[in-house]
């Protein structure tokens, strides 16, 4: 069931608020991010108050890559981090953007940790870039909303963010 969909509106945050609830367990959220500028995107989930959590992600994922001359697979990861970041560029261009695929596990439980799956995909100017990452936001708070931002730039007006519960019957 669809939630909430929301558009970029030429400022470096993109926040969704109050899209989780207790009337799902599970969310699907499908973002296409567009940029002005070369950057990289960031996630951080938002608490009850719908203010950013800014400490306490651990993330894991492997990253493919392909440019006209070399491909090659590393590692991306981070450590009680202040977001989510797959530490790779999105370059700014009219017809490309960034597609993330986040599921997202029980992020309203008070008192747990909030586990996601991200499947991150983009085009960097040089090289197309695949990243698969599993992420926990090992924070206690009842999460409500999620948040991206750029590191620089802003994510533009054809952007797009669409949140999905998941029924479990």
């Amino acid at each position: 069931v669809r939630i909430v969909t929301a558009a970029g509106d030429g400022t470096a945050v993109l926040d969704l608020d109050n899209c989780f609830s207790a009337d799902y367990e599970n969310y699907r959220i499908l973002a296409n991010i567009h940029v002005s500028s070369t950057t990289n995107v960031n996630v951080r989930m938002q608490n009850a108050s719908n203010s950013e959590i800014q400490t306490g992600y651990y993330y894991i994922g492997t990253q493919n890559y392909k440019s006209s001359n070399s491909n090659g697979t590393d590692t991306k990861s981070g450590w009680n981090s202040a977001q989510w970041q797959p530490q790779e560029s999105v370059n700014a261009e009219s017809d490309g953007y960034l597609q993330l695929i986040i599921d997202v596990s029980r992020p309203h439980v008070n008192g747990r940790t909030t586990t996601m799956q991200i499947r991150y995909g983009c085009y960097d100017g040089g090289s197309f870039r695949q990243v698969d990452s599993y992420c926990q936001e090992r924070g206690t708070d009842t999460n409500k909303g999620i948040r991206f931002y750029v590191g620089t730039g802003n994510i533009t007006s054809s952007s797009s963010v669409s949140v999905y519960g998941i029924k479990n019957s």
